[in-house]
């Protein structure tokens, strides 16, 4: 074989290597996703559904709990769109809580937002609150709920639709990494809880 053909068929074989590498790495890359949140699945008693973007659901303390991947779509332009991979927990808060409950942390535009005040100053510089009936709000604000709503901000999750709803970009395929954030959400959900 002339030399000067080797070239492009050694080229063709490198990309064709190339891309069999990263078939390989992205197939146990999502077998570790779909293992870890299969492990959190079984150590919880829920319902696993693997795939491009796994999640995890059922019934926990008649709460209905999900953990998953998904895509967001965020609009960049019309009509270019971006799609980024989140990792999301979902876990409703029990009872009737002030009506249009609504926490964030206080930060970037919501630093600018009004919000309604809780009374406590530490609170109210941490927290983007809102409600639609203030006085319904003082009452429920207890000591505990109060603590449960700074450990959600310190994790940057959000209280909405009597739910407290944690989201990132990225993941570690990792059952305990899952569990970990699981843990400070479902303990602030139950915090939360109104009578």
């Amino acid at each position: 074989m002339d030399p000067q053909q080797l070239g492009p068929i050694l080229g063709l074989v490198a990309l064709v290597g190339f891309i069999v590498l990263i078939a390989v790495w992205a197939g146990g890359k999502r077998k570790k996703i779909d293992a870890a949140f299969a492990g959190f699945a079984e150590r919880h008693g829920l319902n696993f559904e693997g795939g491009k973007f796994p999640i995890v659901s059922g019934t926990i303390d008649g709460r209905e709990v999900v953990v998953g991947n998904f895509i967001q779509r965020k609009l960049v332009g019309r009509p270019a769109q971006t799609a980024m991979p989140m990792f999301r927990i979902f876990v409703p808060v029990m009872g009737t809580l002030p009506a249009d409950f609504y926490v964030t942390k206080r930060s970037g535009m919501a630093r600018l937002a009004g919000g309604v005040k809780s009374g406590d100053d530490q609170l109210d510089k941490a927290a983007l609150l809102r409600c639609s009936n203030e006085a319904e709000l003082g009452p429920y604000l207890t000591e505990a709920r109060k603590a449960a709503i700074h450990d959600l901000l310190a994790v940057g999750a959000l209280v909405e639709d009597n739910s407290v709803y944690y989201e990132q970009s990225g993941f570690k395929p990792n059952a305990d990494w899952i569990d970990d954030r699981y843990k400070v959400m479902y303990a602030a959900a139950v915090a939360l809880d109104a009578s």
